[in-house]
């Protein structure tokens, strides 16, 4: 991933300018597929919607005026649009072609920042502020896992 992000940094260890921005989200697909997958095993928000009509759902009557919140995580977890190993961290689903579609799973099935009326307002500059920071980490210190949960971070040596 490191080679992949090099050139975000190619006048300094610092990400300061939105060509440096533009380059992590269009130009790093492993960088953009850690996040995605991050996002999709880890999103808790929850969209809310007013019911307009009385309705029947799996047995549950949801009635006109009530609020109905529709979490993620059945989007998430839907082996049709992101393979069978649902559990697992996999980023790289959003690369290689999910098995039951024959193409890679899409970003926009990932609902971490709701949908609809409820899209939130500032998805794009916390994508951006994440992959920044996520960049700037990788490339500024090097990662040794022990084991247990266990992780050594040093500042990188660079030549």
């Amino acid at each position: 991933m490191r080679a992949e992000i090099a050139p975000a940094f190619a006048t300094g260890d610092h990400i300061t300018t939105l060509e440096q921005v533009q380059y992590l989200l269009t130009s790093c697909p492993l960088l953009r597929a850690f996040y995605d997958e991050t996002l999709r095993l880890h999103a808790f928000n929850a969209s809310n919607r007013v019911v307009e009509e009385e309705t029947f759902v799996g047995g549950f009557i949801l009635k006109k005026g009530h609020n109905v919140l529709c979490p993620p995580y059945a989007q998430h977890n839907m082996s049709e649009f992101f393979g069978e190993d649902l559990d697992s961290f996999n980023p790289e689903r959003f690369i290689q072609p999910v098995l039951t579609t024959g193409k890679a799973a899409e970003a926009k099935m990932v609902r971490a920042f709701g949908g609809g009326i409820s899209l939130c307002s500032g998805r794009f500059f916390a994508s951006n502020e994440v992959l920044s920071y996520a960049a700037s980490v990788l490339w500024r210190f090097d990662f040794e896992f022990k084991g247990r949960g266990i992780v050594s971070v040093t500042p990188r040596k660079r030549g």
